[in-house]
């Protein structure tokens, strides 16, 4: 009779560890693909300390036009297009990182403004003013991302090989996938893209809950993710789809970077199959994402002198006499 309740005891101990280890790993499947959508008032107010105010009178830029794009059947991003006077048949996409909005992406306006170009800024599905209920980050994204370069090309009649894709972060990350899928872009740009999504959540689990955490928890959370957003976490791979990118690609990270280590980038770069690539690893004392704004000048420079080694004639650069 004692051993039976014994038996019995650790029978519902061990139903009561294994319901809370899945209610955890459902818990954080949510994190990753069901976060709280912030308003772009709300990325606003939350960026600004770091990133400063956005003053398009400081920036050159006009009162962006109001876009607003349905991508599938319960999904329309919304976004600015910002057309260029200079009009130097050239354009450019911009993607935020995770969490934000197209708020985040006025600093990379000037590197493509100044060059006579059109731009688009919009919020990814899930994000900002854009409908979704779930991220992928980049697995559908970048579908998306190609019907913006579609929208813009109609908009403007500049060809696919007239316009650029820039991201950052989740952004960096989903413009090199969609870049996979388009041979012809002009170029893809990305700041500090992780390599793939399952080694990007386990790195996060290892540091925050130590190896229980990326070998026990990450696995189930990525099944439970799979499971509510419809998508295959395995097939998020800015490293594998690499081997597919046909156009220059450009890729900057920081060395100080503690949220996606710049190994990412590396990663990536190796392999890519082509020679039109840069990599550039700052030594800037840059947080995650930041290069650009740690040091606005000599990210230009590298930025210019990608576009005039593999992708001449990109615009019109007015040089100062």
């Amino acid at each position: 009779m004692r051993r039976k309740v014994l038996g019995t005891a650790m029978l519902v101990v061990l139903l009561l560890v294994a319901g809370f280890y899945l209610w955890n790993c459902w818990y954080l499947s949510g994190a990753v693909v069901a976060f709280k959508q912030s308003t772009l008032e709300e990325i606003h107010e939350r960026t600004e300390p770091v990133l400063g105010p956005y003053d398009l009178d400081e920036l050159g830029l006009p009162e962006p036009e109001d876009i607003s794009l349905a991508v599938g059947a319960d999904i329309v991003l919304s976004g600015w297009f910002f057309e260029n006077e200079l009009d130097h048949d050239c354009g450019v996409v911009l993607l935020h990182g995770r969490g934000g909005a197209r708020v985040e992406t006025f600093m990379y306006a000037p590197l493509f403004w100044d060059r006579g170009c059109h731009l688009v800024m919009f919020d990814a599905r899930h994000h900002g003013e854009s409908t979704g209920e779930y991220a992928t980050f980049g697995y559908y994204e970048k579908e998306d991302t190609l019907q913006v370069v579609d929208w813009l090309s109609r908009r403007t009649e500049l060809e696919t090989s007239q316009i650029g894709l820039m991201g950052v972060s989740y952004g960096a990350a989903t413009v090199l996938q969609a870049a996979a899928l388009e041979p012809d872009l002009a170029f893809v740009a990305a700041e500090a893209p992780f390599q793939d999504l399952p080694t990007l959540l386990g790195e996060q689990a290892e540091e925050r809950y130590g190896a229980l955490g990326r070998y026990v928890l990450i696995p189930t959370v990525l099944l439970f993710a799979s499971w509510r957003a419809d998508f295959e976490p395995a097939a998020v791979s800015p490293m594998l789809a690499a081997r597919d990118i046909r156009a220059p690609v450009f890729l900057i990270h920081s060395l100080q970077d503690e949220s996606i280590p710049a190994s990412h980038s590396e990663a990536i770069y190796s392999n890519i199959a082509h020679d039109r690539k840069a990599l550039f690893l700052t030594d800037w004392d840059a947080p995650h994402a930041q290069c650009i704004k740690t040091d606005p000048d000599a990210f230009k420079g590298y930025m210019d002198a990608f576009l005039n080694q593999y992708v001449a004639g990109f615009g019109v650069v007015e040089i100062e006499e």
